[in-house]
């Protein structure tokens, strides 16, 4: 009769945690009264200890009489014993058939050896454990020795032989630049002295973990400073102090920046009081993005006025460039204008009217122009058609000739015949810029019969309030003087005559003369002069009286 077999025995029950896959953990033997039986085995799917549990038999594989593993077996990912720091072990079932098809079925245990692995992680955590996540962003101004971080290491081996207390230092490599700027207590972070943005904005260190049994992780780690725009600006800088003349208003002129330590912080601009703020009131700062950069430039800009450097050659401002902090700076500035080549302006007459019935030759005005400061001016008559008069032209450049500067007349003129001259003038700049201009002449109509036959009761009176008759233009104003001396006037008669009753008049020799104004307020040439003397002496006392004989 043939017997079952009765036991299954593994040739080892261990085998080393992260052998490879498909490795051949073990072999397999049963226990058989009959000896000459042969054995096949297989892992069992049937219930195991009466529970409907497979344990861990998919992890597992059976080639003939060869247990192996189907998976780099990991000792740590295997689950703990409650309240203890072991391993639960690998829970198989075996079943073996021997020739005659009896079986036997057999729950093993399998465990893996814990192998000495090296650390594999350092993390950064925030000082306050309820936060999730370190930024790797401290501010800047923080006091010296100030938490960090909290440190958290990893192993692979937790509780192995004290490997997940393993040694905590800054290594030397890549990125252990600022190793010496931190300290480690206890597994926290400290940095030794008051972070500054300005002089420093970001650390770099490196840590290694490293094992009871000398085997190491290293990271390196950056912790960026942040700027908390804490500075004061130091500088306002302008792309240029000088800008041309009659650049037009609301020009732009220079570009607006600033010199600040916090290298990342924006400013805003304004014109403000202080010392040299004496043209603020002229200019304005408006702000512009740069095309296709999106960068921002503050301008500085002409107010709605004209600039001329012949008017003013510099401008004072007074600029204040403010942080976002609320920090600012403020500085005077002085700026130049450009003085351009520039065509003459008009040119100018010291007089547009002349008095008709002057002497030819006699200068009637001089000219002058506004230029560039500095420039000479050359002047000439030009012919040619300047205009039409009732369909004739005029133009009575023949009339006048220039002498240097000054304007001369070359007949006399007389205003019943022509009352206004139009000429056509050119005006060269010693720097060759030319300049054309029509001028209009108005010539004064004057009352061209003077005052005549001044006389009086006696030319030579001790009446010192002489009345001074005459005849003049009828209806005209007469006005009688001694030199310059207005004496006192009259209103000659519709026939002409006028009776003028003097000023009081100290004793002495005068002339006389007299001018008429006509209700156009033209005024005669003067009257020829009449002598008069006052006498208020008396004559001395007879003497020397005789007689042919006194008796």
């Amino acid at each position: 009769m043939a017997n079952s077999p009765y036991d299954i025995s593994l040739s080892s029950l261990t085998f080393d945690e992260n052998i490879s896959a498909g490795s051949v953990i073990a072999t397999i033997s049963a226990s058989d009264s009959d000896q000459i039986d042969g054995h096949s085995f297989a892992l069992d799917g049937d219930f195991i200890r009466g529970k409907s549990f497979y344990g861990d038999n998919s992890s597992f594989s059976i080639e003939g009489n060869q247990l192996k593993i189907n998976i780099s077996p990991d000792h740590e990912a295997k689950d703990l014993y409650h309240n203890t720091d072991q391993r639960k072990p690998y829970l198989i079932r075996i079943k073996t058939t021997d020739s005659d098809g009896n079986t036997y079925a057999k729950d093993i245990e399998v465990t893996t050896n814990d192998l000495n692995e090296a650390p594999d992680d350092i993390d950064l955590k925030p000082v306050n454990p309820f936060e999730s996540d370190f930024t790797y962003l401290i501010e800047e101004n923080i006091s010296a020795g100030s938490h960090i971080a909290r440190i958290v290491k990893s192993d692979p081996d937790f509780g192995f032989n004290g490997s997940y207390y393993a040694g905590l230092s800054f290594a030397s490599g890549d990125g252990d630049e600022d190793n010496s700027s931190f300290t480690i207590y206890d597994g926290n972070l400290y940095i030794k002295n008051k972070p500054d943005y300005e002089n420093q904005t970001s650390y770099s260190f490196r840590l290694k973990l490293t094992d009871i049994q000398g085997l190491t992780y290293e990271e390196a780690f950056i912790i960026n400073v942040e700027n908390l725009y804490d500075e004061n600006p130091t500088d306002i800088n302008l792309s240029t102090t000088n800008f041309d003349e009659n650049i037009g208003t609301d020009a732009l002129l220079a570009i607006v920046t600033t010199t600040d330590p916090d290298s990342n912080d924006s400013h805003s601009y304004s014109l403000v009081e202080g010392i040299g703020d004496d043209d603020n009131h002229k200019f304005g700062i408006t702000w512009t993005a740069k095309r296709y950069t999106g960068q921002y430039y503050f301008y500085l800009v002409t107010g709605y006025w004209d600039v001329n450097y012949e008017n003013k050659s510099s401008y004072n401002i007074r600029v204040r460039s403010t942080d976002n902090g609320g920090n600012f700076y403020e500085e005077p500035f002085t700026l130049q204008v450009n003085d351009i080549n520039e065509t003459p302006s008009s040119t100018i007459l010291s007089s547009y009217n002349f008095n008709e019935n002057i002497s030819p030759g006699t200068t009637i005005a001089s000219l002058s122009t506004k230029d560039d400061i500095g420039d000479t001016h050359v002047y000439k008559l030009l012919d040619g058609t300047i205009g039409t008069s009732y369909g004739k032209a005029i133009n009575e450049n023949s009339f006048f000739t220039i002498e240097d500067n000054l304007l001369k007349i070359n007949s006399k003129p007389n205003y019943e015949e022509k009352f206004e001259y139009n000429f056509y003038l050119q005006t060269t700049s010693s720097d060759g810029n030319v300049q054309s201009q029509v001028i209009t002449l108005k010539v004064n109509n004057l009352v061209e019969k003077a005052p005549t036959s001044l006389t009086t009761t006696a030319t030579t009176t001790s009446d010192s309030t002489p009345t001074i008759t005459g005849s003049a233009e009828a209806d005209s104003t007469v006005k009688l003087y001694s030199g310059t001396t207005l004496l006192g006037s009259a209103t000659a008669d519709s026939d002409g005559a006028f009776s003028i009753t003097s000023s009081t008049l100290s004793e002495g020799s005068y002339s006389l003369t007299a001018t008429a104004t006509d209700a156009a307020g033209n005024i005669s040439s003067t009257s020829d002069p009449l002598s008069i003397t006052i006498d208020k002496t008396d004559p001395d006392a007879p003497t020397s009286l005789t007689t042919t004989a006194t008796t």
